[in-house]
């Protein structure tokens, strides 16, 4: 919008006249978005929503949006409106892990993810966030654990080795050096 006000105000009332129109909506609801008007753009999204409770991509805005004005309850209703229509992919499970560590429920974060270990056990992603998280809380031995279990199955791994080196340095110094030497050999 190079008038932005009166692209906005003419947006505005294409809005008001054709209200069933979801594109206007939309682009309203976005351009708010992109202003840092995330309260009213949220309230756009959610209207359109209860007008086309279908639109995925309604969802997934309010998700993002959410997560960042830092409400982590309508974020989580957003996620698991999602999955009730998509079901539970990588994607919306380590969205789900990410903001439950932004609540400060790391634990519940880790249980989770360890049950999806168990579920899972050849996908690392899941071993590679629950180390993340080891590492955040300065538990280094658990993560390094979980990074061992990552290159016993891809020993070719260059993030699990260089994060697992990672910590190592934390916990080790001489520890460290020695890998060091042998992953570079």
């Amino acid at each position: 919008f190079h008038n932005d006000s009166a692209a906005v105000s003419v947006l505005g009332r294409a809005v008001a006249e054709d209200s069933s129109n979801f594109w206007y909506g939309f682009k309203l609801a976005n351009y708010y978005a992109t202003q840092d008007s995330l309260k009213r753009a949220v309230a756009i999204y959610e209207t359109l929503l209860e007008k086309h409770p279908d639109r995925k991509e309604l969802l997934y805005a309010l998700l993002t949006w959410y997560t960042k004005m830092n409400d982590a309850t309508q974020a989580l209703s957003a996620l698991d409106r999602i999955e009730s229509i998509e079901g539970v992919s990588e994607q919306t499970f380590i969205t789900r892990m990410q903001i439950y560590s932004g609540m400060g429920k790391k634990e519940l974060a880790k249980e989770q993810l360890a049950e999806k270990i168990k579920q899972s056990p050849g996908e690392d992603i899941y071993k590679s966030y629950l180390a993340h998280l080891y590492v955040s809380d300065g538990q280094f031995a658990d993560a390094i654990a979980v990074y061992d279990t990552i290159l016993a199955s891809s020993p070719c791994d260059p993030q699990a080795s260089y994060d697992r080196l990672v910590a190592v340095k934390a916990v080790d110094a001489g520890r460290f050096e020695n890998d060091v030497r042998r992953v570079l050999s």
